[in-house]
């Protein structure tokens, strides 16, 4: 961990936001609206604060979290901003003489309106966290479970927008940036690097139950100073979406996709290309207490063609809801792996319970194949008006199906008690329990964590 390590980033962001609210907010007609300033102040201690292996010993730290934000929103609009950051003060056991140091700046955007027939969505964020042990972390890659010293920083942009989609003719797209940046690290596999992302879809209504599609998308990896590949993929296509029946809905997409990626070798930098047609087939049928729905993808990258069958149900249950996926993937040489995902959720008078599982295959930072298993449960246990406890258990596994690559692991279990005091005063304690390693029992940090914590909301409605 360590202190903010590029400012001009990061206040570049926050003057973007600033200038952007005002713009985005002006046409918001304020029937709700909020301003507020939380502030969580307490103690941790924590005995493997920098994540390492072995541990040089416990920090103790006063910690103080700030968000300042605001938040608007009428019947088609919806307005928010968020800023802040976490001082700490206290003995750290990595490095004796530093006292204190301000951590984890954030400062988040959000703009949607809703029209007839239309939307227009876009988000800003920027966040730095330390690369430790964080099962809350977005999986998208391998490196999202390495476990490190230092920080990273992750900047995104977002744009979403829909026109006519209550008229025969239509058209959707998304365009979204991501800047990832590393800092302090020692594991040679955490590169700093850009990707984006655009896609499309017009659509033409062909009859009364049928349209024409035709799609287009296109998304690009840049690893910063070529440390790692390079990966640009574009793709076009054409497709029809059908009612069949008034419960019962097609879409099918026939793509074209090229993928290409350049990779340092011996002579320098080599690119390599692979091309293929691709479909994109579901099928969902509606019941009055949920769906069924079928779908066969295939997905292109530097691996091959990998082609996927998924069959799901969701249920709406009385107190909560099921929804689950069971299918395969067959990759490109032939082998076959079993994925699928589960969604549960269930009311009870004093209790709530969730779960969380997906299983997927994809391509790694290494380009070998690798299945991603994330599972998430969660417990809320209502003790009195004024008490309640909750439970925490996830893991996030990256498996390398090939074995030519690295493994990775993580996993975590909390609990931690909640007790409110006044309107917007609470008091949080709990326990933290973290591993990580290659999925070997090799690298292997562990994470014990104590904390106790007031927070409070001063809330303004201006």
């Amino acid at each position: 961990m360590g202190a903010i390590r590029h400012p001009d980033l990061f206040a570049g962001l926050l003057a973007l936001a600033m200038v952007a609210a005002p713009a985005c907010a002006v046409t918001v007609q304020e029937d709700a609206s909020n301003l507020y300033f939380d502030v969580g102040s307490g103690l941790e201690v924590n005995d493997n604060y920098e994540s390492l292996e072995d541990p040089l010993g416990t920090t103790k730290l006063w910690v103080t979290d700030f968000a300042l934000g605001y938040e608007t929103e009428t019947r088609r609009e919806k307005f928010s901003f968020e800023t802040g950051a976490r001082f700490e003060l206290g003995d750290f056991a990595e490095d004796p003489d530093r006292t204190s140091q301000w951590i984890n700046p954030f400062a988040t955007l959000q703009y949607r309106r809703e029209g007839s027939g239309s939307f227009f969505r876009t988000k800003l964020d920027y966040r730095e966290k330390d690369n430790g042990i964080d099962l809350d972390r977005d999986f998208d890659s391998s490196t999202d479970l390495v476990v490190d010293q230092g920080t990273r920083s992750d900047a995104r942009a977002e744009i979403e927008l829909a026109v006519g989609l209550e008229s025969p003719t239509w058209a959707k797209a998304e365009l979204a940036y991501h800047q990832r940046r590393f800092f302090d690290t020692t594991d040679p596999d955490l590169t700093d690097r850009d990707t984006f992302r655009v896609e499309g879809e017009l659509g033409f209504a062909l009859t009364r139950t049928s349209s024409l599609l035709l799609v287009a998308g296109y998304r690009e990896r840049d690893v910063i100073d070529d440390l790692d590949d390079d990966e640009e993929h574009s793709s076009f296509g054409i497709g029809i979406q059908s009612q069949l029946a008034p419960d019962l809905t097609l879409r099918a997409i026939l793509r074209y996709e090229r993928d290409e990626v350049t990779s340092s070798a011996s002579k320098g930098r080599e690119t390599s290309v692979e091309e293929a047609p691709t479909i994109d087939l579901s099928f969902v049928k509606e019941f009055r207490n949920g769906n069924l729905r079928f779908a066969l993808k295939n997905d292109l990258d530097s691996n091959g063609l990998r082609t996927t069958a998924r069959i799901g149900r969701k249920l709406d249950l009385q107190r909560g809801e099921m929804n689950f996926t069971l299918g395969a993937t067959w990759l490109d040489n032939g082998r076959v792996t079993p994925v699928g995902t589960l969604r549960w959720e269930r009311d009870y008078s004093t209790r709530r319970i969730s779960l969380d599982f997906n299983s997927s295959v994809y391509t790694n930072d290494d380009r070998n194949e690798a299945l991603r298993n994330r599972l998430a449960f969660r417990l809320d246990q209502e003790l009195t008006a004024q008490d309640a406890l909750r439970l925490d258990v996830g893991a996030s596994i990256s498996d390398d199906l090939d074995g030519e690559g690295s493994d990775y692991r993580q996993a975590g279990a909390s609990i931690s008690y909640f007790r409110s005091i006044h309107r917007d005063l609470s008091l949080v304690a709990g326990y933290r329990h973290a591993f990580s390693d290659n999925g070997d029992n090799e690298d292997v940090v562990t994470e014990n964590k104590v904390f106790a914590r007031i927070d409070k909301r001063f809330s303004l409605r201006p």
